[in-house]
């Protein structure tokens, strides 16, 4: 979450979750898109969207970009 703040504080305009595997495995996923829906960053996943589900697909189509 920190980082959030940093690079938040930095002018950083998007994120995109890639590499290593799908995204969406990783554990604080819905709690990082969270942080990132409060700021002005935009963001975006590569997935297969075979794990988008429940409260993290709801974050992801209400905030992310691309």
């Amino acid at each position: 979450m920190e980082i959030i703040e940093d690079i938040s504080e930095m002018g950083v305009k998007s994120v995109t979750f890639s590499g290593g595997g799908d995204p969406f495995c990783y554990p604080y996923l819905l709690e990082t898109a969270k942080k990132l829906s409060k700021t002005t960053i935009k963001f975006a996943a590569l997935t297969n969207g075979g794990r988008l589900t429940g409260d993290v697909a709801d974050i992801f189509a209400k905030h992310a970009t691309w």
